[in-house]
């Protein structure tokens, strides 16, 4: 889109406003456009790619399912993601970040094999 708004005559700093990004945004969407055209606004992707794939840390998972937390040293009588998140850091040395819908939706389908689904009213979410 602000290639396009650049190429029909706005300014960069218009399009940044209008666009409300970063005027240093713009300038890289255009230098992208520039070297690679159209091909070179696809994205590559974001972040990191993960060390290990999400089926190894779902193994772990599951045997961490056979324990209760008080098993491993915790007053909780409840499993949680957080505290997975925790134990799966102090034994395995593996850092998740379960804050993401994606990968929280995906762990508790492959583990529970639930899909969350939500259904939305004028007044309230009513989660199934």
């Amino acid at each position: 889109m602000s290639v396009l708004l650049i190429l029909k005559g706005h300014s960069k700093a218009e399009v940044a406003r209008m666009l409300q990004a970063g005027r240093s945004s713009v300038l890289r969407w255009m230098t992208w456009y520039e070297v690679g055209g159209a091909d070179g606004l696809n994205t590559k992707g974001v972040g990191r790619p993960p060390k290990l794939p999400r089926a190894f840390i779902c193994g772990v998972l599951k045997i961490m399912l056979k324990f209760t937390p008080r098993n491993t040293g915790y007053q909780r009588s409840r499993w949680s993601s957080e505290l997975y998140a925790v134990l799966l850091k102090k034994f395995c040395n593996i850092a998740i970040h379960l804050a993401q819908q994606s990968d929280a939706g995906f762990l508790k389908k492959e583990l529970f094999g639930v899909e969350q689904r939500r259904l939305y009213t004028s007044k309230t979410l009513i989660k199934q």
